[in-house]
């Protein structure tokens, strides 16, 4: 079943080239499922506590209301903005961009054994067009004013709903151009393998994956174990170290 678009939210075109970051146990991980890992919201909120928040979209007035009276901010607004649905929320990321990103094997490397997975968002609507989930796929929207749409007749007031949520970001993460995929919890199907922290979703991975690349500060010997384990689970990807740190000429 071919992958069907959100009623409202874009999906980018299918040439656009992504990249996922990940340690080396992940990538074992992920093999080992044949899926992909969804984190909750509510574990994302460990990096960004205003992940799938709606704390974004509250007007100046409100906040300066809210400043005035912590009672109204800790009781009744915070609670209802910001805690009301990241149980239901679960998530996979990805990075936009034609190339490598510096900045992310810099935020990845706690270690040699970081890798990142290249794909095309062509190829993960057919990797996953067969999970029993509904996927949706989206770019994450880094100004909050800019989402969010009419619901009502009176062009000067604007509604927001869950989606809005999800798929915004305070523009200090401008960095990541993420490229999010989000299930929620009432599409789920009953087969998913949900707990505390996360969701797996069933993909080929034959489909996604375009190349697997290895850390600029790996030794040579993690290409090699990554090879041996993918041809461990009947995987032959194209394996390579990254040349970023080589002489560009």
């Amino acid at each position: 079943m071919p992958y069907k678009e959100h009623e409202r939210l874009k999906t980018p075109a299918d040439k656009n080239i992504i990249w996922r970051y990940m340690d080396f146990t992940k990538f074992v991980a992920m093999l080992d499922g044949s899926s992909l890992y969804f984190s909750s919201a509510t574990k994302l909120r460990e990096q960004d506590p205003g992940e799938a928040s709606f704390c974004h979209f509250i007007s100046k007035k409100l906040k300066q209301h809210m400043a005035k009276n912590n009672q109204l901010k800790n009781n009744i607004v915070k609670p209802l903005l910001h805690d009301l649905n990241a149980t239901l929320v679960y998530v996979n990321c990805w990075h936009l961009s034609d190339c490598e990103s510096a900045a992310l094997w810099k935020l990845y490397s706690k270690g040699d054994d970081v890798i990142t997975i290249k794909s095309s968002v062509g190829k993960l609507k057919k990797a996953i067009s067969k999970c029993p989930e509904n996927v949706n796929i989206c770019k994450v929207i880094y100004d909050p004013q800019k989402s969010g749409y009419m619901k009502s007749e009176n062009i000067n007031r604007k509604s927001y709903d869950l989606d809005d949520a999800i798929t915004c970001k305070r523009p200090s993460f401008k960095h990541e151009k993420e490229l999010r995929l989000f299930v929620t919890k009432f599409n789920l199907d009953n087969n998913s393998k949900v707990d505390n922290y996360g969701l797996k979703v069933k993909t080929n991975l034959n489909a996604l994956i375009s190349k697997v690349v290895v850390s600029p500060q790996a030794p040579l010997w993690i290409c090699d174990l990554i090879e041996r384990i993918s041809q461990h689970y009947d995987y032959s990807f194209d394996i390579s170290k990254s040349t970023l740190n080589e002489t560009p000429f």
